[in-house]
């Protein structure tokens, strides 16, 4: 896991998380959308989640991944909870209005799947259908691999499932050698994971540096023009700057600027 990564944007997100909040409260009452926000705390952790559909509907928990909020599920939460399922939303920790510890190592794997548990605990343990996308995937799986009687199914999204763990000993045998030469991207795409690893107070100075120009790199459009190249991840120890956003603004400029690819870069 990349430990901490919920630190980097978690004070930007709060914000958008409170404008967010009111806007869906306000739909709810006009009963338009039938999510209502929760909170639960426990002596270590405190979940703020989103509920919707039958109480006495099966169990369905979606996790998010980074950078996101619960929010990013309402559209499957309000079609779910319509067909009769009782759906979850929370917040992980170091998002919207859920705990943020100060420390990287509370954001280890581990301690997310200890919030999940503890918020499933809270909700009844009846087994559920665990949703997860991006760095939410790990979540999910880990806590149906080792918490099986708290699972009846699971859904990974973007990141498929791997019992050594998400981390780049896992990863790296699954690099295309062919688009990217291990003499020219050894970690290929995970690049920017391994800047994570060896210098992850640079990365957060550089985020925190201006959180909106970040975010809006991030959320970009993909397009199928990308496939066949090198993803702009991969690129980070590249340019030599140690920089992951200022490496993913260059590549961006670039691309406006000459018409290229997004995910490629001279």
């Amino acid at each position: 896991m990349t430990a901490g990564a919920g630190l980097l944007l978690a004070r930007e997100l709060v914000a958008q998380e409170k404008s967010a909040s009111t806007s869906m409260v306000e739909t709810a009452k006009e009963g338009r959308l039938p999510m209502t926000p929760q909170v639960y705390s426990s002596p270590r952790h405190t979940s703020n989640y989103w509920e919707a559909g039958p109480a006495t509907g099966p169990l369905m928990v979606f996790v998010h991944g980074w950078p996101e909020t619960a929010l990013v599920w309402r559209a499957q939460v309000e079609a779910f909870a319509a067909a009769g399922w009782r759906c979850i939303a929370p917040d992980m920790r170091g998002y919207g209005g859920s705990s943020a510890p100060p420390k990287p190592e509370d954001y280890a794997l581990g301690e997310l799947v200890q919030d999940m548990a503890e918020l499933h605990d809270h909700l009844g343990a009846a087994p559920a259908v665990w949703v997860g996308h991006d760095l939410g995937s790990p979540v999910g799986g880990s806590l149906s691999a080792h918490h099986p009687r708290r699972s009846r199914g699971v859904v990974l999204l973007s990141v498929p499932y791997s019992p050594d763990a998400f981390a780049l000993p896992s990863l790296l045998p699954l690099i295309d050698r062919k688009l990217y030469p291990v003499d020219q991207y050894p970690d290929d795409q995970w690049d920017y994971y391994r800047r994570y690893l060896t210098d992850f107070d640079q990365v957060v100075n550089a985020f925190d540096a201006d959180v909106a120009a970040t975010l809006s790199v991030i959320y970009r459009s993909g397009t199928p023009d990308s496939v066949g190249h090198v993803y702009r991840s991969a690129l980070v120890t590249a340019t030599g700057d140690g920089s992951v956003p200022h490496t993913v603004h260059r590549c961006c400029h670039r691309t406006r600027r000459f018409g290229r690819s997004a995910t490629s870069m001279p």
